[in-house]
């Protein structure tokens, strides 16, 4: 890891002195955090008392178990920038108090709104205001977009409680990657019912979400099986490829056969096994011929409502938010050899070679380490240990009563395991990961109880964050998602280590950052907006009212700062937005500078306090989540 913070260093320090920033010029050192063995902070896992009642006996009746603690606010802190899309103060006591695994199940329990619900209202409400500006007669020129969809995210991350369950859905959407930048995706309800399925489904079964992904139009379009015809060899038509070779490579079982623990398997010369061939790819294609739409877009198209529904019309006539359907006649109905030897048999329907094929893949050994350490990689830590992947990939293969791919299972797997829990790992060279841009956004957003008048958080993020810090939700540039699960630079490379999010951490985005990072504190918490231009293909941001803009609430911070002073006041930020992991040296710097402000006299509390959030925000040590 101080690989990881030495690259940070060079790129934040380069872009702190493009940007102006002159009192930051000088790089954070961070050195790596001393643990010596002891019960507590978090520290406990593996470790077991055990005691007599009376001295000398040699009779362990009572027993404390390590795995049963209560984390202290440090660990609570760490669990929950690992587990949700940001908390406050008062999140880090609750956890503190009721502990990871009551927590876990709680989260479990919670069922948000649906992105459905969301995008319709949010687009009810638009349409409403417009209508009562401009006439009912505007309502036929309004051209809706998906990005709708990412003002129903925004709004979710503000106003929702279901932490856990909007986390686990951002990184499926980073594994099953559809994106806004395609074009082809103009209603956001398809856009919002594609993101439904990773969300509603993120505590459910793999082998659902795959399948609905599978069968979902907007899947369909951005990996061209929608509409997909079966082989015409008299015009030279043959199956589009595209999918079938993506639900492999990227979606269930990798490039090459695996081990449980994710380290690949080799041949007698010492190289890797291919799980697929050329030939196999074209086998799958046929697999996925013969579906279409199977509603039409009567929002946009209402006279098509009574004309039967048939295959290979314009995509825009379909309606984007209901599953695809299977229409024979364009099926390759033959025989296809997937896998291994396995065989889908000629005659049956194509729904049924969908579903075998499906669960031929759901079945492979690899989707378990797969799976496992991309979402390890994704939620955890870059680089994870083959002995965590092996824990976790051990609990998709069987929950412990014989369900395979159980997710709610698989995500408890992952967060109380001790390689995510126990401190000690923090000093591991190969700890955290770089926190993505979005995931820090979203942090400062609920540290401090963001709020409007309004309480609408319509934020479309596609500049700020999409092209400024490329990383807008659902803007992913290619299948690939935003950063490759095995990228390395050159210094992580000779480390034999990986470091997927620096692929898109550069001098830009980081001036990017830094400046988003500047607005944010002081004076544009989130450019949030109820209002749209009606007339544009996006959904555009055409003024902020008043009641839209919105605040931080740093009371409980100003309140500190007058009674305790600015080191009090570091600390508490050092627990909300770091967990505690800032060094010794950055907090000097930081509690420097906020005592210097201090020291001015001039500058009023609410802006020593956002200043010194925004010092912590683009130190190094913040951006490395260990």
């Amino acid at each position: 890891m101080k690989l990881y913070i030495q690259r940070v260093r060079q790129i934040f320090g380069i872009a702190l002195l493009l940007s102006g920033h002159l009192i930051f010029k000088p790089c954070f050192t961070v050195n790596a955090q001393i643990y010596d063995d002891y019960y507590g902070n978090g520290h406990d896992q593996a470790v077991l008392i055990s005691s007599s009642p009376v001295e000398d006996a040699d009779e362990a009746l009572g027993t404390l178990s390590g795995a049963d603690l209560l984390p202290d606010l440090y660990g609570a802190s760490r669990f929950l920038g690992q587990a949700s899309m940001g908390a406050d103060f008062e999140d880090i006591i609750y956890v503190s108090e009721i502990g990871i695994e009551a927590w876990l199940e709680e989260q479990f329990a919670l069922q948000g709104t649906s992105f459905t619900s969301m995008v319709t209202d949010i687009q009810n409400t638009a349409e409403a205001e417009i209508i009562a500006v401009h006439g009912a007669g505007i309502a036929d020129e309004i051209n809706w977009h998906a990005d709708i969809c990412t003002r129903a995210f925004w709004q979710k991350v503000v106003t929702e409680e279901d932490m856990l369950r909007q986390r686990v859905a951002l990184a499926l959407s980073e594994i099953l990657v559809v994106s806004q930048r395609t074009g082809t995706v103009d209603v956001p309800k398809g856009m919002a019912s594609y993101y439904d399925i990773l969300y509603q489904g993120a505590f459910g079964n793999f082998k659902d979400i795959l399948t609905e992904v599978s069968l979902h139009p907007i899947m369909g379009l951005y990996l061209s099986h929608f509409s997909n015809r079966k082989a015409d060899p008299s015009i030279n038509r043959r199956p589009d490829e595209n999918f079938a070779r993506e639900i492999m490579q990227l979606f269930t079982i990798g490039l090459y056969e695996l081990n449980i623990d994710g380290t690949e398997k080799t041949d007698q010369y010492g190289d890797p096994i291919a799980t697929y061939d050329n030939d196999d790819i074209r086998e799958m294609a046929k697999v996925w011929t013969g579906l279409s739409g199977s509603a039409w877009n009567l929002d946009k198209y209402p006279e098509m409502g009574g004309e039967p529904i048939t295959f290979g019309r314009y995509h825009e006539r379909y309606d984007k938010s209901v599953a695809m359907k299977m229409f024979e006649e364009e099926h390759e109905s033959g025989s296809k050899y997937l896998l291994n030897g396995f065989v889908v048999p000629a005659g049956q329907s194509g729904m049924q070679d969908i579903e075998m094929a499906l669960d031929h893949l759901f079945n492979h050994d690899n989707i378990g380490p797969f799976i496992a350490r991309k979402l390890i990689k994704l939620l955890i830590k870059s680089n994870p240990t083959p002995a965590y992947v092996s824990r976790v990939a051990t609990v998709f293969n069987n929950n412990g009563n014989g369900v395979r791919g159980d997710m709610r299972a698989v995500i408890r797997a992952i967060y109380t395991d001790s390689e995510s829990r126990d401190c000690a790992w923090i000093d591991d060279p190969k700890a955290g990961r770089l926190r993505e841009p979005l995931l820090r956004h979203s942090q400062r957003i609920r540290a401090f109880n963001l709020s409007n008048q309004s309480g609408r958080y319509w934020y479309k993020d596609d500049y700020q964050l999409g092209e400024g810090q490329k990383q807008g939700f659902l803007h992913s540039p290619t299948v690939f998602n935003f950063f490759q699960p095995d990228y390395a630079n050159a210094d992580l490379s000779s480390q034999n280590m990986t470091g997927p999010e620096f692929q898109i951490l550069d001098a830009n985005t980081a001036i990017s950052y830094i400046n988003r990072v500047e607005a944010g504190v002081r004076w544009e918490p989130l450019y949030a907006t109820g209002t749209v231009d009606p007339f544009g293909f996006q959904f555009y941001d055409f003024d902020v009212g008043p009641d839209d803009e919105c605040s931080h609430d740093f009371s409980d911070e100003i309140a500190l700062l007058q009674t305790e002073g600015a080191s009090a006041l570091v600390d508490r930020l050092n627990l909300i937005l770091a967990h505690g992991q800032l060094s010794e040296g950055t907090i000097a710097l930081i509690t420097n500078y906020a005592n210097s402000l201090v020291d001015l006299g001039y500058v009023d509390d609410d802006r020593i306090v956002s200043w010194t959030v925004y010092a912590i925000l683009i130190s190094p040590s913040y951006v490395i989540l260990k």
